[in-house]
């Protein structure tokens, strides 16, 4: 198992929301009204335990720009699980996953994209320190789509 505290990031367009043609062209911040808006669905699949941070408020952001873009933003801790070989410990190395999809959504409904910036993709702390490991060198990223019988 590993633990992560994390802003998770998520940016869509919706058209629906779009009200630049009303000629006002400041974003709007519609954080207490996300119950009322349309966001995806994205959970972890290998999640074991997760919380949203709501001390001394709910920490998220729901910005909408005069166009219908959207930016969703919250702050989580998540604990995951990682399949770890341990044959060769101490010198072993383990290659972690934090798996998303939609949890109710069809591909063609509906398809997570990183964004185009590979750097901004993942960003660590400056401060971040694991105890007893050598912070993670390199992160990649990759899209995977899989198929489920329902």
């Amino acid at each position: 198992d590993y633990s992560v505290n994390m802003f998770l990031r998520q940016y869509w367009n919706d058209t629906r929301l779009a009200y630049a043609h009303r000629g006002y062209n400041e974003s709007l911040t519609l954080n207490s009204k996300k119950s009322e808006l349309w966001v995806p669905d994205l959970y972890f699949i290998n999640e074991k335990r997760g919380n949203f941070h709501e001390i001394t408020t709910p920490n998220l952001l729901l910005r909408v720009k005069p166009s219908g873009e959207v930016t969703f933003s919250q702050k989580l801790t998540v604990k995951l699980s990682c399949n770890m070989d341990l044959k060769k410990f101490p010198m072993d190395k383990q290659k972690c996953h934090l798996k998303m999809e939609s949890y109710g959504y069809t591909t063609h409904q509906l398809l997570f994209e990183w964004v185009a910036k590979i750097d901004e993709r993942v960003e660590f702390s400056d401060d971040l320190e694991l105890p007893e490991f050598v912070t993670p060198p390199n992160i990649s990223t990759e899209t995977c789509v899989v198929k489920y019988l329902t």
